[in-house]
Formats: C-alpha cells, sequence, structure tokens
C-alpha cells in the first residue's frame, strides 16, 4: 500500500507547540509535495455565559458588539498564523506549501473532524501543549477525541523537554 499525504490540515491554538508542530506539517509537506491548510478554532462561548452578558448589556446590544469584533478578531488571528508560519518557513516560500488559513467559531474537535470529511485530508497535525491543569484537560479531550473519531491518520506533536 502507498501512503501519500497531498493534503495536511495544522491545527493550530497559537502556542509555542503549535509552532512547533507547524515544522513536522512544513517536512512532510516538503516531503509529498503536499499542501497545508492551517485551522485555528475559536470557541463558541456558552449558553449561560451569553445569557449573563447580554442581559447586562442588552441582547442587542451585546449582538452588535459580537458581530463587530467577530471579523476583526478573525483578520487578527488569521494574519498571526500566517506570520508565525512564514517564520518556520525560513528560506522556503509559505506560499508554495500553505494552501489557505481558516479561522472559525465553534467546537474544536467537531470543527477538525468536519474539515477532515468534508475536505478529505490525508493527515491531521496537532501542536500539544499542558501549560495549566486546565489546558491539558482540554487538550487532552480534543486530541483524544479527534484521533479515535477521525478517519485519518492524525499527528500529536509535543515540545521537545528543554
Amino acid at each position: 500500500m502507498d501512503y501519500d499525504f497531498k493534503k495536511i490540515l495544522y491545527v493550530t491554538d497559537l502556542s509555542e507547540n503549535a509552532e512547533y508542530a507547524f515544522g513536522y506539517a512544513l517536512s512532510i509537506a516538503k516531503r509529498f509535495s503536499a499542501k497545508i491548510t492551517a485551522l485555528h478554532v475559536i470557541e463558541e462561548i456558552s449558553q449561560s455565559t451569553y445569557s449573563l452578558v447580554s442581559s447586562v448589556l442588552g441582547e442587542k446590544q451585546w449582538d452588535e458588539l459580537l458581530k463587530r469584533n467577530k471579523q476583526d478578531a478573525l483578520n487578527v488571528i488569521q494574519q498571526r498564523i500566517i506570520d508565525s508560519c512564514e517564520g518556520v518557513c525560513g528560506d522556503v516560500k509559505s506560499e508554495d506549501f500553505i494552501e489557505k488559513v481558516v479561522v472559525t467559531f465553534g467546537n474544536a474537535e467537531n470543527e477538525i473532524l468536519s474539515m477532515v470529511d468534508k475536505q478529505g485530508f490525508d493527515l491531521v497535525i496537532i501542536g500539544a501543549h499542558a501549560v495549566t491543569a486546565v489546558g491539558k484537560a482540554l487538550l487532552d479531550y480534543t486530541a483524544r477525541h479527534v484521533v479515535r473519531q477521525c478517519t485519518k491518520p492524525v499527528l500529536i506533536i509535543h515540545l521537545p523537554n528543554k
């Protein structure tokens, strides 16, 4: 059986670990002449938080604030991902390997799995980190869920011990 990776989904949380993981994505993309899609998922606020804030600000004002700031946040994060990837690329042009950068709102594991299914990725690469106990729990949950449910190979990259 021939294993060939042509479409790589690189999942980033904008951490140092995720940037480190991009090095792996780039190395694999070079080896297989593959294209990388970078994905960052912004978790939606819970219904209880929405209710609390909208009751203080007023639902109309809260919705307007969210709408106005959502696109700004997407643009800033997208540019940060591009800058981070270009920093790792070094002498290589990032546009030779990065097909697109996607920033979306939702549940991280569901968004990752949905993109893999709908866009036919051959490999998923996730940078793992555990700065806090809460962060470790969230990462472990997301990574475990993706590994268990994904129909394609998932590579989880940890920072080396310093």
